[in-house]
């Protein structure tokens, strides 16, 4: 997952490094495939993450702040899930936004 750098909203991060990095693979290629990786409920990592606990679920929105602290945000399954699909739903908007 790309790290946020200096970027402080959802929204940033989509427009600034998430997109730049998607185009500049395009740059190269002529498709990109982006696969989001989760756990499955029964698998034994998924087990092993819920008796440790986690971080608190943070909302993930184009105005939500980014959490100062990536990595714990990215350890939360929910969150994990929110990002993939803000992310998923942006770049679906911008390739359509492409194609008009």
């Amino acid at each position: 997952m790309l790290r946020p750098g200096s970027v402080t909203m959802f929204d940033e991060y989509v427009n600034e490094v998430f997109m730049p990095f998607i185009y500049s693979q395009l740059a190269s290629v002529s498709r990109v495939d982006v696969v989001w990786d989760r756990y499955d409920a029964a698998s034994i990592k998924f087990l092993a993450r819920t008796k440790r606990g986690g971080p608190i679920c943070q909302q993930v929105s184009a105005s939500a702040p980014i959490p100062h602290n990536w990595h714990d945000f990215k350890r939360s399954d929910a969150n994990k899930t929110a990002l993939f699909s803000f992310l998923a739903e942006k770049m679906c908007m911008q390739a359509a936004d492409t194609v008009q």
